[in-house]
C-alpha cells in the first residue's frame, strides 16, 4: 500500500579522482659524506620536494648548498643516508626504469674523437637496440634539437650552443619521462642560454616530460621555472618554495613579473642585491 509518503531519494557525491602521484618526491632526505680525519660532513638535511607531472622545477642555491648532490640522489647515482625517493609513484630503491630518467651534465662530456650522430647513439649502447635503431633514432634527436645536417660534425667544429644542443639529444635519445639537469646552460652566453630555455620549453611540451634543473642564476630560475626550491648551504635545507605557474616560460627577464620574482629569490637566498656565487660545489 502507498502511505502516501514520498520516497526519499539519496544521491552520494562521488569520490573525487585522486590526484596522479607527482613525478618526483622527496621526504626527508638526509646525506652526510665521510671526511679523512674520520669526521663527516653533513651535506643535505631533511628535504622535502614535490615535483609534479609534466612541471619545470628548479633547484636554486649558493655554492655549497648540495643542489647537485640532490639530483644525484634523485638520478640514483648517489643513496641517501635517510629520507625516501619516490619516482612516477615508485621507491627509488625499488625503481628500475632507469632509462625514464635523463641527466644532462654541466659539462657536455662529448667525446672529441666522435661524430655529433655517434655522440648521441651514445645514451643508447646499453641497451638491445640495434646500431640501425640506434642511429636512427639518434638523427632523430639532432634533428629534433635543430641540428640536422651536423650529424657527421666532430665536436671541434661546433659552437657551444650546439654542443649544448647534441648534449640535449644525447639526454633525450633514450625518450625519459623525466630529464635532470646540472647547471647545463652556465658555461654560455646570455643570447645562447636564452635561446636553449626556449628549446628546452618547446621540448618539454613535445615530449610530455618533467624537468628537475639546479643553477646558481637567479634569472635563470626566474624566467625559466614554474617551480622554485630555494636552498640554503652547509647543510643543505629547503629555505622557501616559489609557485611561479602564473605564466609560461620561458618568460621575458626585464618584464615587471620576472623582475619582482627575482627579487624575491635574492631575498630567499640573502643576497637582496649582490650576485650568487659562481656555480660549481
Amino acid at each position: 500500500m502507498n502511505d502516501g509518503l514520498a520516497l526519499a531519494t539519496r544521491h552520494v557525491a562521488a569520490a573525487p579522482a585522486a590526484a596522479p602521484p607527482p613525478a618526483m618526491r622527496l621526504e626527508k632526505v638526509s646525506k652526510r659524506f665521510p671526511l679523512r680525519d674520520g669526521d663527516s660532513l653533513e651535506v643535505l638535511r631533511d628535504i622535502d620536494l614535490d615535483v609534479p607531472e609534466g612541471g619545470i622545477a628548479a633547484l636554486l642555491g649558493r655554492s655549497g648548498c648540495g643542489k647537485s648532490t640532490l639530483l644525484h640522489i634523485v638520478s640514483g647515482l648517489t643513496e641517501q643516508d635517510s629520507g625516501e625517493v619516490w619516482i612516477q609513484g615508485t621507491t627509488a630503491r625499488a625503481f628500475r626504469e632507469r632509462g625514464a630518467v635523463g641527466y644532462m651534465f654541466q659539462d657536455d662530456r662529448l667525446l672529441p674523437w666522435r661524430t655529433a650522430l655517434n655522440n648521441v647513439a651514445l645514451a643508447l649502447e646499453p641497451g638491445r637496440m640495434g646500431r640501425g635503431e640506434r642511429l636512427d633514432r639518434s638523427r632523430e634527436m639532432l634533428e629534433m634539437v635543430g641540428l640536422a645536417g651536423f650529424e657527421n660534425a666532430y665536436p671541434n667544429e661546433l659552437s657551444g650552443g650546439m654542443r649544448s644542443r647534441v648534449a640535449l639529444a644525447r639526454s633525450l635519445a633514450p625518450r625519459p619521462g623525466i630529464l635532470l639537469m646540472d647547471e647545463p646552460f652556465s658555461r654560455l652566453d646570455a643570447q645562447t642560454r636564452s635561446a636553449m630555455h626556449a628549446e628546452l620549453v618547446r621540448l618539454r611540451d613535445l615530449l610530455g616530460m618533467t624537468v628537475l634543473f639546479v643553477t646558481h642564476d637567479i634569472e635563470e630560475a626566474a624566467v625559466l621555472a614554474e617551480q622554485v626550491t630555494v636552498l640554503a648551504p652547509r647543510p643543505g635545507r629547503v629555505v622557501e618554495r616559489f609557485d611561479l605557474g602564473r605564466s609560461a616560460p620561458p618568460r621575458d627577464g626585464t618584464s615587471p613579473e620576472a623582475v619582482e620574482t627575482a627579487r624575491a629569490l635574492k631575498a630567499a637566498l640573502g643576497e637582496p642585491s649582490a650576485e650568487i656565487d659562481a656555480p660549481r660545489h
